[in-house]
C-alpha cells in the first residue's frame, strides 16, 4: 500500500479537507446566527447523490440486497429518484467520492456538510467530472450520551454491510474514495473488510450470489477522528481485511480530543 500524499494531486486533497475544517467551523458559527442555507450550485459534469439508509431497521433476507433510497441532483438543480444500478453504471466517466458523516447528524445537517465538503472539492479539483455521495445513516441524536453513543456504535455493523454491498460492485478501473468522520470512518473501515471477503459477527458479503462483484476494486481512503480501535485493522483485528482493499489511506486525528479519550467507554473489552 503506497503512502495516501505522494503525488501534487494528493496534497492539494490534504489541503481541501483541512481547509472543509475551517469552512465547518464557521459555518457552524454563522448557523448559530441564523443562517442555515447552504450553497448546492453545481458545475455542468459534476453529480450529487444521496444514499439514505434512516429508513432500514434490519438486514435484508441472505442474498438480498438492501433497500437504499437513492436520490440525485445534477446541475439543473433538480433532484430526482434513482437507483444503485444506475448510481454504479455512471462510476467510469467521474471521480467519486463517498462523504459518511459522524454520530449526532441529522439528515438536513448531514445533507449541509456534504455540500460544503464537494465546495471545497470542486475548488481544489481540475474539469474532471466529479460525485460526491452523502451516505445519510441515521445518526440522529438520542437522549442520554452514554446510551447514544452505545446505539450508534452498534448501528455501525449494519450500515457497513449496506455500504460493502455497494462498493463491492466497482472495479479497479473506477475511481473511488471514500471519507469518514468519527462513526462514519468505522462504518467505511467495516465495509472494505466485508468487501475484502471478510466476516463481523458472523455477517458477510454473500459474493458469491452476486455476479457484480469486483474482487479487483481498490479505494482511496480518508479517516478523520476515527471511532474505533486502530488495533482492528491490525492482523487478527476485527477490521483486518480492510486495507487489502485500499489504494492509499490517510488517517486524521487530535491528540486532545474529548471524545476519542473516553472512547474506551464505550465497548470496555475492545
Amino acid at each position: 500500500m503506497r503512502s495516501f500524499v505522494t503525488t501534487k494531486h494528493h496534497r492539494r486533497l490534504v489541503a481541501s479537507i483541512l481547509a472543509l475544517l475551517l469552512v465547518n467551523v464557521v459555518a457552524s458559527l454563522r448557523a448559530q446566527d441564523g443562517e442555515c442555507g447552504w450553497d448546492n450550485t453545481l458545475r455542468q459534469q459534476d453529480e450529487f447523490w444521496i444514499a439514505s439508509t434512516r429508513q432500514l431497521c434490519d438486514l435484508p433476507l441472505p442474498g438480498a440486497e438492501p433497500e437504499i433510497v437513492w436520490h440525485r441532483y445534477r446541475a439543473e438543480g433538480q433532484s430526482e429518484p434513482s437507483t444503485s444500478d444506475l448510481f454504479v453504471q455512471g462510476a467510469a466517466q467521474a471521480i467519486t467520492v463517498f462523504y459518511v458523516p459522524g454520530n449526532r447528524i441529522a439528515n438536513e445537517e448531514a445533507e449541509r456538510r456534504a455540500w460544503r465538503l464537494y465546495g471545497v472539492l470542486k475548488a481544489a479539483s481540475d474539469e474532471q467530472p466529479l460525485r460526491l455521495v452523502l451516505w445519510s445513516w441515521p445518526s440522529d441524536k438520542i437522549k442520554g450520551q452514554r446510551a447514544d453513543v452505545r446505539v450508534k456504535s452498534e448501528r455501525t455493523l449494519p450500515e457497513s454491510f449496506y455500504l460493502g454491498s455497494v462498493l463491492r460492485r466497482f472495479g479497479a478501473q473506477e475511481k473511488v474514495s471514500l471519507i469518514g468522520y468519527s462513526f462514519g470512518a468505522r462504518i467505511i473501515c467495516g465495509a472494505l473488510h466485508l468487501v475484502s471477503g471478510g466476516t463481523i459477527d458472523n455477517l458477510s458479503l454473500a459474493t458469491e450470489s452476486s455476479e457484480e462483484a469486483r474482487p479487483d476494486s481498490r479505494f482511496r481512503v480518508l479517516l478523520m477522528a476515527a471511532a474505533s480501535p486502530s488495533s482492528w485493522l491490525l492482523p487478527q483485528g476485527l477490521h483486518q481485511g480492510a486495507l487489502s482493499k485500499v489504494e492509499r489511506m490517510l488517517i486524521l486525528y487530535i491528540p486532545n480530543d474529548s471524545a476519542l479519550k473516553h472512547f474506551h467507554m464505550i465497548d470496555p473489552e475492545k
